[in-house]
């Protein structure tokens, strides 16, 4: 099945920082909602929360901003070894 075309932005984090990390999230989301982007990629879903809350938080400004959330799928087990 064709993929849809869609206005995407990727949003990656460094998973060392601790304070303010998710300042760039924020812009992120900023920039793809007035550049009329429709959904934001990113390689994990770790980089939206180390914690079920910071999760959540990140995942509401993301239905907030009406985009969409793809997370690239991990390759396949025998590819991991």
């Amino acid at each position: 099945m064709p993929l849809p075309k869609l206005r995407a932005v990727s949003y990656a984090r460094d998973l060392s920082v601790t304070s303010n990390k998710f300042v760039k999230f924020d812009q992120l989301v900023q920039i793809a909602r007035k550049d009329q982007a429709e959904a934001v990629i990113v390689a994990s879903p770790q980089v939206l929360g180390d914690t079920y809350d910071e999760l959540l938080v990140n995942l509401n400004k993301l239905a907030l901003a009406n985009l969409l959330l793809a997370i690239v799928p991990p390759p396949p087990a025998a590819d991991r070894n």
